[in-house]
């Protein structure tokens, strides 16, 4: 069986987020491929939806009981704006592109 090419991604989001998942365990690695994930902005839905996740996954973690500072909230708050922005950047190119 021949081996399928995989397609390139222009998506920054999705390149960091492969980063993520092949830091693993590995504190350090982890961490700095977090931060570079969460400034990244998707320029596709596959990248808005792994940001999307990455939310989901912190809110529950409030939801048990996790606490948020101040510094934190406005984090969470720009995170969401970059995910918002996203956003509309991808339907206003698919709006183009009709």
């Amino acid at each position: 069986m021949a081996k399928q090419a995989t397609a390139v991604c222009a998506d920054p989001a999705v390149e960091a987020w492969r980063r993520v998942d092949e830091a693993g365990v590995n504190d350090s690695d982890y961490l700095s491929a977090i931060e570079d994930f969460e400034k990244a902005v998707p320029t596709t839905m596959r990248g808005v939806l792994l940001k999307r996740r990455l939310e989901r996954t912190r809110m529950a973690a409030l939801a048990e009981g996790d606490s948020l500072t101040w510094g934190g909230r406005i984090h969470a708050a720009w995170y969401r704006r970059t995910i918002d922005d996203a956003l509309a950047q991808i339907a206003r190119k698919t709006k183009r592109s009709e």
